[in-house]
């Protein structure tokens, strides 16, 4: 059971409903939760209520000097929409999982450290091989996440056969988010999201994963985690790199 296996260390979203509560009472929540998921799902539908987010600037160095470059923006959802996600990825990940880039490394088993280790790897066993050079090219998407394109998002499900119904509530929980920064104990008005993933939820990374899915597909070595991607090209002795200078 999903609630369950709550957290209850974690801070409560928006709606202030707090986790111990969630857990404690499992049992007698499930049912209602099950019926308020079911419904959604079944209308194409999510409860506004739930769509709310609080992002607390968290500092990435002492003092912060600029609010572009020394804050990281930290998400509160509310946990039973989390509960709801999970749900959801039950169903929606199966369908996708062996449809995405073998090479993203931003999943379920799956890390950081297999992307190195398949980095590594593939650039040693090219040395072993003859004289050649390795070239890495890095990229980060600069604000990755709050510069999605919903309408790319829902194109590329359709594209890997998600079922309809499923891209139906994903686009019913993309659209129409809000949230409102906090401070302290301050906290500013509530504004609507124009695009962009919702960041600390469960469905952002895997859908971040399936809007870059053809990125680099054909290049033969590369990394993606998330929103970093690296491509690695191994060049000949005598050769010229692909890649632009």
């Amino acid at each position: 059971m999903k609630l369950s296996k709550i957290k209850t260390t974690k801070s409560p979203g928006p709606d202030m409903f707090p986790n111990k509560i969630l857990k404690t009472f499992a049992f007698e929540l499930a049912a209602v939760i099950s019926d308020i998921f079911n419904s959604s799902m079944t209308q194409g539908t999510f409860p506004k209520a739930l769509k709310r987010s609080i992002v607390v600037p968290v500092p990435k160095v002492s003092p912060p000097k600029s609010i572009e470059d020394d804050l990281r923006p930290i998400s509160l959802t509310s946990q039973i929409a989390k509960v709801m996600e999970d749900c959801t990825l039950d169903n929606f990940f199966p369908e996708v999982v062996n449809k995405l880039d073998t090479k993203q490394f931003a999943l379920p088993k799956k890390s950081t450290t297999h992307a190195l280790v398949y980095l590594l790897h593939s650039i040693l066993v090219a040395l072993e091989r003859g004289s050649c050079t390795a070239r890495l090219f890095f990229a980060d998407f600069k604000k990755g996440f709050d510069l999605v394109d919903h309408n790319v998002i829902i194109k590329e499900l359709t594209l890997l056969g998600t079922h309809p119904s499923i891209i139906r509530w994903i686009k019913a929980f993309l659209c129409d988010r809000e949230q409102c920064v906090r401070v302290g104990t301050s906290m500013s008005s509530w504004k609507k999201t124009n695009g962009g993933l919702p960041q600390g939820t469960k469905l952002g990374p895997l859908l971040f994963a399936v809007l870059i899915n053809s990125l680099l597909k054909n290049w033969p070595s590369r990394i993606k985690v998330v929103d970093d991607t690296s491509a690695l090209e191994i060049i000949p002795r005598f050769s010229s790199s692909l890649m632009p200078n």
